[in-house]
């Protein structure tokens, strides 16, 4: 297994439940008066399902060839793309917001930058970024193979097998330099995608200067 594209492939929908965090950060949309909405990194489309329901015209990409086509039968009147992070297919000011959860992680900090440009490219002056990375405190790191500052292969996780970075406060306060940040915080939950295991992660609410 290599990628994402693979762990979909054999599983399917991994990921289903929304977590109260993400719902606050639709809220937060909502009060803002976001319409146009980039989710990238969107999987099988479990976010842009919740989003949909809350009025808000959504947008998907995502790297997994399977990922998109088992969202495509759950939603066939979406518009998805195939894309990656460092590259995505919209104009430039496409989107009154961005939102990208546990996706600009997976990858060495040369994507990242690429990826963290990008999402300025695409946001709107004044638009909105939600973002969630894991951080420097996430327990796998002490399980993996560093290949460069921060970021980790082989991990004991369901996805450690594909590079993960694990940021710093400051490398997000660097990275996203064309925006405001207007809340920065570390949180912990149950994780996801590896059940009954801590995750440790950065989430953060930008506006673009």
């Amino acid at each position: 297994m290599k990628d994402w594209d693979s762990l979909y492939k054999k599983k399917g929908i991994i990921q289903k439940d929304i977590s109260k965090y993400v719902k606050d950060a639709v809220e937060f949309f909502r009060q803002n008066n976001v319409k146009h909405v980039l989710d990238l990194g969107c999987g099988t489309g479990r976010h842009i399902v919740y989003m949909l329901k809350d009025g808000f015209n959504v947008r998907g990409c995502d790297v997994s060839d399977n990922a998109l086509k088992i969202m495509k039968e759950i939603l066939p009147e979406i518009e998805v793309k195939k894309c990656d992070m460092t590259s995505l297919k919209y104009n430039d000011n496409s989107f009154d917001a961005v939102f990208c959860h546990h996706v600009i992680q997976h990858g060495k900090m040369e994507d990242i930058k690429k990826a963290a440009s990008e999402i300025s490219r695409v946001t709107k002056k004044k638009g909105y970024l939600y973002l969630v990375v894991v951080s420097i405190n996430h327990p796998k790191l002490l399980t993996g193979e560093e290949i460069e500052k921060g970021t980790y292969i082989n991990t004991d996780s369901e996805d450690g097998h594909m590079p993960h970075h694990f940021f710093t406060e400051q490398e997000l306060k660097t990275l996203f330099s064309d925006f405001e940040i207007l809340h920065l915080e570390e949180l912990n939950q149950i994780s996801e995608i590896d059940y009954g295991k801590k995750s440790y992660f950065y989430e953060m609410y930008a506006k673009k200067k």
